[in-house]
């Protein structure tokens, strides 16, 4: 089955440029975490492609880089406040743990924010504890509104 319609992005953090920084999400030098990033680089460039799975609650995509060091290095989703890994999947496209469905949720100076969320549009992305420096983990984490929990997904 061929892909439909990628869409390379990089993905920042609203928080972090709500303070005059740059963050993006980003591999962490084992290739396979996701941390913040202060700078752009090979690993920060994100595929986002439409995946379809049976028992999600709506279609999303799955976040590829292919900077990574695993198989198929796409995003899974973890257990609720375990960092977000790429892992080895042979099938994750139609599968439900890679399979993340994104929402607009804000305007920001004219930008759109984004939130993503798991296949059930419960639990999102989350910098751990607020964080906005480089090496601030990217968790799995219980919606709440914050500002952590708010993207800026930009075509590249």
């Amino acid at each position: 089955m061929a892909i439909q319609n990628p869409i390379n992005v990089t993905i920042a953090s609203y928080d972090a440029e709500n303070q005059d920084q740059q963050a993006y999400i980003g591999l962490a030098d084992d290739g396979q975490s996701l941390v913040l990033k202060s700078a752009l680089d090979a690993t920060t460039t994100w595929t986002l492609i439409p995946n379809v799975a049976a028992g999600a609650l709506c279609g999303g995509f799955t976040l590829y880089n292919d900077a990574g060091t695993a198989g198929n290095q796409s995003a899974c989703i973890p257990a609720l406040g375990n960092q977000i890994t790429l892992n080895d999947d042979p099938t994750p496209y139609g599968a439900l743990t890679y399979c993340w469905t994104i929402w607009s949720y804000n305007t920001w100076q004219g930008l759109q924010l984004w939130v993503i969320q798991d296949n059930q549009r419960g639990p999102c992305m989350d910098a751990a504890g607020g964080g906005i420096s480089a090496g601030t983990q990217i968790i799995l984490w219980s919606w709440n509104g914050g500002d952590n929990q708010q993207w800026i997904i930009r075509a590249v």
